[in-house]
């Protein structure tokens, strides 16, 4: 019971940890790309010259372009071999 309780604890902290990292990583990139938020059209700009003119504000809304601008730069990718490798040291030690 205890080293279920202890599996659930370290597994929320390495999820929380490599989602923050990721995270962390993901708006410098991102807004970097998008800039000032509050003009849709010069973000709209911005974002065709970084090569994502699939993409607009208006269209697919803020949340959207971030999580599809999240999965192509590759963060998605980071944040799930931040979780592995600490699932894996933690299986490890544990």
């Amino acid at each position: 019971m205890i080293q279920f309780a202890l599996g659930g604890v370290l597994g929320g902290v390495g999820y929380g940890a490599s989602k923050g990292i990721a995270g962390i990583f993901a708006d410098k990139k991102i807004f970097g790309i998008l800039g000032n938020l509050s003009d849709n059209a010069k973000v709209n700009k911005r974002l065709a010259k970084a090569g994502f003119g699939n993409l607009k504000i208006g269209k697919h809304g803020l949340s959207t372009v971030y999580e599809k601008m999240y999965k192509k730069l590759g963060f998605e990718t980071l944040e799930k071999g931040l979780s592995y490798s600490y699932d894996a040291i933690v299986g490890f030690v544990f």
